[in-house]
């Protein structure tokens, strides 16, 4: 008996498990293709959560931009948020992501967007 029979068998004395199975594979697949068809959501404002490695990836900021901005080496603020940049820094958060959202707006308009 091949493989297909054993399977049509086993489906006509167990309907109800081979709706479910059928349903769960259904749903799996439905919802797999949303994942991979569904546009992804652009950020938000930036915030002071956010690590100047987020907002490089996030926003299109460029690295070596955004260092300088945080008067920094790329890598010496590895870890660090926004907040506790600025903190540390003496200039006041608010100051600090108007400034880095100029940059992600200049970023921006050279990218053509």
């Amino acid at each position: 008996m091949d493989r297909f029979a054993l399977l049509a068998r086993a489906l006509r004395r167990h309907p109800l498990i081979g709706a479910l199975f059928l349903g769960a594979a259904a749903l799996a697949l439905a919802l797999g293709l949303s994942l991979v068809l569904a546009p992804s959501a652009p950020p938000g404002a930036i915030q002071g959560w956010m690590t100047p490695g987020y907002v490089v990836r996030a926003y299109g900021v460029e690295r070596a931009a955004l260092a300088a901005l945080l008067d920094a080496a790329p890598g010496d603020l590895r870890g660090l948020t926004l907040a506790q940049i600025a903190q540390g820094s003496g200039r006041p958060e608010a100051d600090l992501i108007a400034a880095i959202e100029a940059l992600r707006v200049a970023a921006q308009m050279g990218a053509g967007e």
